[in-house]
């Protein structure tokens, strides 16, 4: 693919906006007390435990809190709905426990309190196994007890069978359910924690009849309360969300910066187009833009130095774009053909064709710029001829002159013949490149158009595929690797299906340590393993672009979207 196609868009682009940034908005200060806010599509659901995602994230971070939030200044716990953040205790019989207690005037927006029942409900819809929770599921894997304090109903104990990585910072960090709106029957009090995670009740008609609850689609949206400083108030699907300030809200005397609200109104407006989408800000009907291309960021930026009206801000964000790779499959089982296809993605092409070279080149699950990131990681450097070399000396031949290389697999010929999931722009683009950088190498590229959610159903959930682009993303503290890449998740958070026993061993060593020069060690030799497996094909980590109205003074964060809406103060000046 040549730039040419990219340089005609960014071109008529600019045309668009050199007008538009001169154009009056005629919409009426109806919006003034409103920050509207653009996404180029709906977040597939807000619901932060049954079914988390990135998008849905921008959204839920105001509506439901978590117990506690990591502060990226300095990477400790902060508490939310708790009082303090508690220490971990370690009982007679060698388990660890972790006992918090909630704020006294915590409410949800309904003015219902939060209760100890409201996170015993929470840990109960991410264990049980008929719940689309799966990846709390996972990570809360070392939990055996949730206990209310009798004689307190706001108060509860966790207690683990093993000490984790990580393990008080991930059970503070997730949000919390509303039971009495999500359970108001009270079907889960028919059932303790430990019947839920007992095998023997999973054919129960009561432990049946909640997972049905808790798969209803309704509860992607149907929220009618909240913990957090905004509620919900309108959801039209392709088109709006507004979130509206709770008033009285509980949270308002405390410094925490996830318990503050500004704008009376945050309307979150579906603009597919980024032309369209800067014409609107242009005219002052949206006043934040993220997630834009390299090439509609720096034509606007260029364009937009004559005009004050406008915060420009490029900064990073813990994410990256990579490539599962079905470990399953008969064909990408084998680790040489998957260092074939590392030495035929040119991932520096992407970067300068899609990112006007503004990204970060991806070699491990931790981006380098984020704690734990191994410098000394050992990298293949390899282009078409080296993949077809590997290909070559591993029995991979075009035995029939078709063009594409084929080999016998199992007592059967089979040719390197492999599908590409494409479900957005960018994947397209990457497949297009990749399918030609196969073809030279012997290898057929298949690319299938098929939107994400039901990729995510039919495919990846159940290992039915060769490669499907995604998204990942990390915590700001160290990551923890288990969910991705433990062969104990294989068919739930491991999509990729990879098994490794000596990833396993350092894993486990990760998991469990409490030495931070022997978690460093196992970490960055875990890293190295995970490289030459290819567990993954990593691509790049992109920059984060956005663009505010000055009607608007923002506050940007490393964590996903970038910035903190709710921290957005009507810029005096501006007006």
């Amino acid at each position: 693919m040549t730039l040419k196609p990219l340089l005609r868009i960014a071109g008529f682009l600019f045309v668009i906006t050199s007008v538009v940034l001169s154009c009056k908005s005629d919409k009426k200060s109806s919006l003034d007390e409103a920050l509207n806010i653009r996404i180029a599509k709906d977040a597939p659901s807000i619901n932060p435990i049954l079914y988390p995602n990135l998008l849905g994230r921008e959204i839920y971070t105001y509506l439901f809190l978590p117990l506690a939030d990591i502060d990226e200044k300095d990477l400790l716990l902060r508490p939310i709905l708790i009082e303090k953040i508690p220490d971990i205790e370690v009982d007679k019989d060698g388990k660890y426990r972790l006992t918090i207690k909630l704020r006294q005037d915590a409410v949800w927006s309904d003015g219902k309190e939060i209760t100890a029942e409201d996170i015993l409900f929470t840990v109960k819809v991410i264990k049980h196994k008929l719940s689309p929770a799966d990846q709390y599921r996972a990570l809360l894997e070392p939990l055996s007890d949730a206990i209310i304090n009798p004689s307190s109903n706001k108060e509860l104990t966790f207690v683990f069978n093993e000490y984790l990585l990580n393990l008080k910072e991930s059970i503070l960090s997730m949000e919390i359910l509303p039971k009495h709106i999500m359970d108001a029957q009270g079907l889960s009090d028919n059932l303790t924690l430990t019947q839920i995670m007992d095998e023997a009740s999973e054919k129960d008609s009561t432990f049946v009849q909640l997972g049905n609850l808790l798969n209803e689609p309704r509860w992607n949206r149907d929220l009618s309360v909240s913990s957090g400083p905004y509620k919900l108030t309108k959801f039209e699907e392709n088109a709006e969300t507004i979130l509206e300030k709770v008033k009285p809200y509980w949270g308002e005397k405390y410094p925490e910066d996830m318990l503050k609200s500004n704008a009376e109104k945050i309307i979150i407006t579906v603009i597919p187009d980024e032309i369209a989408a800067l014409s609107e800000l242009s005219v002052g009907n949206i006043d934040v833009i993220s997630d834009l291309s390299s090439q509609a960021f720096t034509t606007f930026s260029d364009t937009a130095k004559s005009s004050p009206n406008y915060a420009i801000h490029k900064g990073r964000l813990p994410r990256y774009y990579m490539l599962y790779l079905n470990h399953k499959s008969p064909i990408l089982s084998d680790v040489n053909v998957r260092k074939a296809l590392r030495c035929l993605t040119d991932v520096d092409a992407f970067i300068t064709n899609f990112e006007n070279g503004d990204a970060t080149k991806m070699t491990s699950f931790v981006p380098t710029y984020m704690p734990g990131y191994n410098k000394n990681l050992k990298l293949d450097n390899c282009a078409i001829d080296q993949a077809k070399s590997i290909l070559s000396q591993n029995g991979w031949q075009d035995s029939n002159a078709n063009t594409i290389v084929d080999k016998n697999i199992g007592g059967k010929v089979t040719e390197l013949s492999l599908q590409f999931f494409t479900s957005g722009p960018l994947s397209q683009k990457i497949g297009i490149i990749l399918k030609d950088a196969c073809q030279k190498a012997g290898i057929q590229l298949e690319l299938v158009q098929k939107d994400f959610p039901l990729v995510m159903k039919e495919n990846l959930s159940i290992g039915k595929y060769d490669i499907v682009p995604g998204v990942g993303s990390t915590d700001i503290l160290m990551e923890n690797p288990y969910d991705w890449y433990h062969t104990d998740n294989i068919g739930t958070s491991n999509l990729s299906n990879y098994s490794n026993p000596q990833a396993d061993t350092l894993i486990d060593v990760i998991r469990s340590s409490k030495d931070n020069s022997g978690l460093k060690n196992s970490f960055e030799k875990l890293q190295q393993v995970i490289y030459d497996d290819v567990a993954i094909l990593y691509l790049y980590s992109p920059s984060q672009r956005i663009i505010v109205r000055d009607k608007w003074t923002p506050t940007y964060t490393l964590k996903r979207p970038g910035y903190k809406a709710n921290l957005f103060s009507p810029n005096e000046k501006a007006k």
